[in-house]
């Protein structure tokens, strides 16, 4: 009978422990990724006072943001170790130029609240957490090219300086989380999906806003191989994230062309994501944002308020 008692209350204890401590551990790992983009935010902050401009997206050859910033991430032989005159070409192969430090996984890109696995099911290389705001909508008079109004540059060698900045550093996201993509098609938020609208028509954004909400996931075809597949390539998915749908909404990209669609902010940390922003500080944003407020804070000079 004691033998008994004393199982019972053990199990009381551990009912009631278990859920403490998983809380106590995820905590824990919210606090490391906060304390990631808060290095991001430095980091971006101090080579946007260096060089007078935001970082870029596409660092010349199709290197990201990240590749950027890694000497104030105090990852400077990593950064001197990247060959640049390459140039940028996927996939990077075992034994060519790059692809050891391409297949370096740098702590302060990951966010360990993320259960995926750090690396891409598809490609060796280390994967990234965090993607650049590139903005929203198509140019009206391009309209078959993403108007890059973000806080990062979409496009190769495009820098956007300091003063270009006119909604104000504070009010401008630069970087956010994102969710890795996952095996099971099915999860909407994880995964970037394929669909098609003719974005030239006057309608066409609106069109394509519809189209994505609307995407029946079962038979849609997912992009490959998915968000943050790595952290060097400067490109929309892997290091890039648009302002056009709302936080932890279904991700998705127009006929296959990555820069003409949402690729969405996510977190799993519960009702938002944390974002940072263009003068270095994060801030928590609540999935229950306004799309209009969430698109205003996507945009460098939109003049709208927030």
């Amino acid at each position: 009978m004691e033998v008994i008692v004393v199982v019972l209350i053990i199990s009381i204890l551990a009912a009631v422990l278990l859920p403490a401590i998983a809380a106590a551990r995820e905590s824990a790992r919210r606090i490391q990724c906060l304390n990631n983009l808060n290095q991001i935010g430095l980091a971006a902050a101090n080579y946007s006072s260096e060089h007078h401009v935001t970082t870029p997206g596409n660092y010349g050859g199709g290197f990201s943001f990240h590749c950027a910033i890694l000497p104030y991430l105090e990852q400077t032989n990593l950064y001197n170790a990247i060959n640049f005159t390459r140039g940028f070409c996927e996939p990077i192969r075992a034994g060519e130029i790059n692809a050891t430090v391409f297949s370096t996984r740098v702590a302060s890109f990951t966010c360990p609240s993320d259960p995926s696995p750090l690396r891409s099911e598809y490609a060796p290389e280390a994967r990234t957490s965090y993607g650049g705001n590139t903005g929203y909508g198509y140019c009206r008079n391009q309209p078959y090219l993403a108007c890059n109004n973000g806080a990062v540059s979409l496009f190769e060698l495009k820098t956007i300086s300091v003063g270009e900045m006119s909604d104000g550093l504070s009010r401008t996201a630069l970087v956010s989380e994102w969710l890795f993509n996952s095996r099971d098609k099915r999860d909407k938020v994880r995964n970037v999906f394929e669909f098609t609208v003719d974005q030239a028509s006057t309608r066409g954004y609106d069109d394509s806003v519809q189209a994505c909400r609307s995407l029946e996931i079962g038979s849609a075809v997912r992009n490959q191989p998915g968000r943050g597949a790595n952290w060097y390539h400067g490109d929309a998915i892997d290091t890039q994230y648009t302002h056009g749908l709302g936080i932890n909404e279904i991700s998705c990209v127009n006929g296959g062309m990555q820069a003409l669609g949402f690729i969405n902010a996510a977190s799993s940390h519960g009702g938002g994501a944390n974002v940072v922003f263009a003068d270095g500080h994060v801030e928590f944003v609540a999935q229950t944002i306004s799309t209009n407020t969430w698109r205003a804070m996507g945009t460098r000079a939109g003049g709208d308020a927030q």
